[in-house]
């Protein structure tokens, strides 16, 4: 079972960058077993991290989480992860808390 949620927990999917006619380059991460544990602890504040660090207009950057849970419980499952995992404790900017409500779960 242990072997099984840590395979759940750590896979992760980077799909490529793919640039347009305008210069813009776009990373879409799929974070598979995005409502486990790992996930709450270091992967959803690292990626928000990443996200201010390296997003800009030239590079824009999204995140997907998935999970084994249905979705009716697993989309507010997942909001409340992020509300509770993803916080501006650490970074020195002045948008930080604005960026960080910007999220959503589709």
């Amino acid at each position: 079972m242990a072997t099984q949620r840590l395979t759940v927990l750590v896979f992760m999917v980077v799909l490529i960058c793919i640039t347009c006619s305008t210069g813009v380059k776009y990373s879409n991460i799929i974070l598979i077993g995005g409502t486990g544990d790992l996930a709450k602890k270091y992967l959803w504040q690292g990626f928000f991290n990443l996200y201010l660090e390296k997003s800009s207009d030239d590079l824009i950057l999204k995140f997907y989480g998935a999970g084994r849970t249905e979705t009716d419980k697993g989309e507010p499952a997942l909001q409340k992860i992020l509300e509770d995992s993803v916080s501006c404790k650490h970074v020195d900017r002045t948008d930080c808390d604005e960026l960080r409500d910007r999220k959503s779960v589709v």
